[in-house]
């Protein structure tokens, strides 16, 4: 049982650096180059105007597809 367990970590913590990876390359095609900021730890000034303003809120409707879903991905590795 912790075998199989480790592995599953292993692929989890694969899929994440994988979708890390994808999502800093995502950027990079729109034009704003976050590889730079995580080897160095800062951003150059044009890319910090702007964050003045609040953040905008992401719709109620996605909390919940968001909390359906976890609950579907807890629910599926209990019966695993």
């Amino acid at each position: 049982i912790l075998t199989r367990l480790h592995k599953l970590n292993f692929n989890g913590l694969l899929m994440a650096t994988g979708l890390h990876v994808a999502a800093a390359f995502y950027y990079l095609l729109r034009g704003k180059n976050l590889i730079g900021s995580m080897i160095h730890g800062r951003k150059s000034a044009h890319e910090l105007q702007g964050l003045n303003e609040p953040p905008p809120f992401a719709p109620w409707w996605r909390a919940w597809v968001l909390g359906v879903l976890a609950i579907a991905v807890v629910w599926g590795l209990r019966l695993f």
